[in-house]
């Protein structure tokens, strides 16, 4: 799949997205079945700018950026709103042959000076109406729990180590990195919450370790236009899911329903998002079998289908009706 394209009749709607995102799929469903007729254009990292301008003295006194990719070309002033998804801009370098040495400091000094160029497009694109930031998918994890932390949600015993663990508590280990999953067409590899023993006396790669809670049930919370979208998941029954429940169990799936957040919850993760400058996100919480919430993470290109289909929020319809309204 490479860059889609509609002819131009009332809106554009860039998309910044990777092959193989559900989500993004999803929202694309439901600008063709709008009753208004609208040009989307998205774009994937395998989709390569081969042709740029960039004119910062342009005549009529604004800034003019106009790309070209798979023979299309593109003017940002003709955008309407953008939503950022994954991915990132690429250009025809990316595919700069490694012969040797020199080689491969050449491409290393192409893709700094490309860096500039595509962070400089980003920032057009940010003045649009917008959904999303390239700099969200660099959220860091531990500056995250700090943050919640500080506010005054509770969150796990954290340590991140390189040194063995002493005592005999049960511990979990994590990626400390957002967008663990790779999906391809035949396959998926990713990344999951894994129950680990602490008894190697080797030094390994820092790795995040945080005490294993008792669930009552887990929450997963999308969190979009300034509205939390949340549902309960049933994984603590199922000894596959019990301990990550995006360990699906295809057999015999975790009870998802709608759920309603306490209202001192739902403003202290209003102050994180606001804090974290996120207009959307997935947030994963635990509650205990004491009602006590405890917040795990927010991932800001988390998918959301999982949480919209089983408790009918229907956030496809909302995320596309947002990109087409005009700019607040």
């Amino acid at each position: 799949m490479g860059a889609l394209y509609y002819e131009p009749k009332k809106k554009m709607v860039l998309i910044s997205s990777t092959l193989n995102d559900y989500s993004t799929n999803d929202v694309i469903d439901w600008f063709q079945k709008a009753d208004q007729e609208i040009q989307f254009i998205r774009l994937n990292p395998e989709d390569l700018i081969s042709n740029l301008k960039i004119d910062l003295a342009n005549s009529d006194g604004g800034i003019f950026v106009g790309i070209e990719i798979n023979k299309k070309e593109l003017s940002i002033s003709n955008i309407s709103s953008f939503w950022y998804r994954r991915g990132e801009f690429s250009c025809t370098h990316n595919a700069f042959e490694l012969r040797n040495r020199q080689d491969l400091d050449i491409k290393n000094y192409l893709n700094k000076e490309w860096d500039v160029v595509s962070d400089f497009i980003s920032n057009r694109l940010l003045e649009k109406k917008k959904l999303g930031d390239i700099k969200d998918n660099k959220l860091n994890k531990l500056e995250v729990l700090a943050k919640a932390k500080r506010l005054g949600i509770d969150i796990p015993k954290t340590i991140i180590t390189t040194n063995p663990i002493e005592g005999s508590r049960e511990l979990i280990a994590k990626s400390m990195y957002n967008g663990g999953f790779t999906i391809e067409e035949k396959y998926s590899v990713g990344t999951f919450t894994q129950l680990v023993t602490t008894d190697s006396q080797d030094n390994f790669f820092p790795s995040l370790f945080q005490e294993k809670i008792e669930k009552l049930y887990e929450l997963r919370i999308f969190y979009f236009d300034q509205i939390f979208y949340p549902s309960a998941i049933f994984s603590q029954g199922n000894k596959k899911t019990e301990i990550d429940f995006r360990d699906y169990d295809k057999e015999k799936p975790n009870r998802v329903v709608p759920f309603k957040l306490p209202s001192s919850i739902e403003v202290k993760l209003t102050t994180l998002m606001d804090e974290l400058k996120l207009e959307t996100g997935s947030i994963d919480m635990i509650v205990t079998p004491d009602k006590k919430y405890v917040f795990l993470e927010v991932n800001p290109i988390g998918q959301f289908n999982q949480v919209s289909v089983p408790c009918n929020y229907n956030l496809e319809e909302k995320i596309a009706n947002y990109l087409l309204n005009e700019q607040d």
